[in-house]
């Protein structure tokens, strides 16, 4: 297995209690596993506030699929929570993967990564 991608777009200015979200890609022959996660550092303060996530994937390529996804979880100072596993095989020209974290109506982090087919190609 090797790590493909992994990126962090900051949606605001990170602070010692803001939590940190990030796309892991993974591939192992033509399947591809993505794991949205989210953490918070051991600085933070302990809450029982409720986040919720959703992931949006699209490949695009012969044709255009596109998987959806929702959920929620509680984070935990020092915890990192993988929000959800999505694996895809086949081949594609491209990946666009966009993770949104809210408190409520509020965006606490978005993250947005695209993985080019340079990126998707088979090892010889």
């Amino acid at each position: 297995m090797g790590l493909i991608a992994g990126a962090k777009a900051p949606a605001q200015a990170q602070d010692a209690s803001a939590g940190f979200a990030n796309i892991i890609v993974d591939r192992e022959g033509p399947v591809f596993t993505i794991c949205p996660t989210y953490a918070l550092p051991d600085t933070a303060v302990a809450s029982a506030t409720e986040l919720r996530y959703e992931l949006t994937i699209e490949q695009v390529g012969i044709s255009t699929a596109r998987s959806r996804q929702s959920g929620s979880f509680v984070p935990e100072p020092g915890r990192t929570d993988t929000l959800s596993t999505v694996r895809i095989g086949g081949p594609a020209d491209r990946l666009h993967i966009h993770l949104l974290v809210r408190r409520g109506d509020q965006i606490v982090e978005e993250v947005e990564e695209i993985v080019q087919d340079e990126d998707l190609s088979m090892p010889e």
